[in-house]
């Protein structure tokens, strides 16, 4: 009984941690995609501007 609780718990941790893990890589992910377009809407807003002048 005791034995199976300490596992489970660890299995518990475990999971915990790679689903967190996952859900830092999903953000990180989603922050580099946002920084990407972020980029590319400044370098189109840059060549407006030299067009424009």
């Amino acid at each position: 009984m005791n034995g199976s609780l300490i596992g489970s718990m660890l299995v518990g941790v475990l999971l915990g941690f790679i689903a967190a893990g996952s859900l830092g890589a999903i953000i990180g992910l989603c922050a580099g995609i946002l920084f990407q377009i972020a980029n590319e809407l400044e370098s189109i807003r840059k060549q407006i501007k030299k067009r424009s002048e």
